[in-house]
């Protein structure tokens, strides 16, 4: 009954730390799915960067409502380059807290469920933070967002393989693909752990609006993460998940001491336990 009471407990107190922290995941994902990110609960903590840390005048802002993400701005002219620069969304960013993503080394793509509101060409989405001794301030592994839904949000699917760490910084453009050199290909660091992920309007001088949902690793031959993304947030950033997590050792360490004690006092009542053998009667004493 104890070790009932206890496991009980456990559960109740993982379930609630869960909630209150935010990062109970809806969603029921497919079996080769794995969670990076649902704004209807965010796990990570988001925010813009734009050229003006480069002298340009491009504006951006951020919203977070209803379980969608609004990223919209202007990419505007950099005066000195005379060519448009950049507005970003971003999450594990130089100037934020440590973000940690889940190991997609066994997938094949990435989902991007959004919508975009406006015809823009420049967008562009990129995670890691690879660096090539080329690449001046490029950095991680980009790819172009194109054909996307305006009426109604829809998935967007990327392979992984698109993604490209030569890209123009002036420009964001791939310049070398993965297809026509590996070694510009995603690495199994960066897949093991992103640790960012921006989307950006770049390259194109306009208008930026794009709504997202949500985003997922997708054809995943192992996606055991799913749990641990979908219920308890992996960013560092916030305290939540390291509560859960820590509370769920201490369920399991517990239960393992509940379950020792249990032993320990069946072999102690074994023990004392004597047995009156069968031949010998209780004698009464007459007065």
């Amino acid at each position: 009954m104890k070790l009932l009471l206890v496991s009980f407990s456990c559960l109740l107190g993982l379930s609630t730390a869960a909630i209150d922290g935010k990062h109970v995941n809806t969603r029921q994902l497919s079996a080769n799915e794995i969670l990076l990110e649902d704004f209807s609960d965010p796990i990570h903590k988001w925010d813009t960067m734009n050229d003006p840390v480069m002298g340009g005048q491009s504006k951006s802002s951020l919203a977070i409502e209803n379980g969608v993400a609004r990223f919209t701005g202007d990419c505007a002219i950099v005066p000195f380059l005379k060519a448009p620069g950049f507005i970003t969304m971003v999450t594990g960013g130089f100037y934020m807290g440590k973000e940690s993503f889940p190991d997609i080394n066994s997938c094949q793509a990435l989902a991007f469920t959004l919508k975009t509101n406006v015809d823009y060409k420049g967008y562009r989405v990129s995670f890691g933070k690879e660096h090539l001794p080329e690449g001046h301030h490029a950095q991680g592994y980009k790819a172009p967002l194109t054909n996307l839904p305006s009426a109604d949000f829809d998935d967007v699917i990327i392979p992984l393989n698109d993604f490209s760490s030569k890209w123009d910084d002036a420009t964001g453009d791939v310049t070398v693909t993965c297809a026509e050199n590996p070694k510009y290909c995603p690495s199994s660091k960066w897949l093991a752990n992103m640790q960012t992920i921006s989307f950006w309007g770049e390259g194109v001088e306009g208008e930026v609006d794009l709504e997202i949902k949500q985003i997922r690793a997708v054809g995943c031959s192992v996606a055991v993460e799913n749990l641990a993304a979908s219920v308890v947030g992996a960013s560092t950033s916030e305290p939540a998940g390291g509560v859960a997590s820590s509370l769920l050792l201490l369920c399991v360490v517990g239960l393992g001491f509940v379950a020792l004690a249990v032993a320990r006092q069946k072999q102690r009542q074994t023990a004392n336990y004597e047995e009156i053998p069968s031949n010998e009667a209780p004698r009464l004493e007459l007065a």
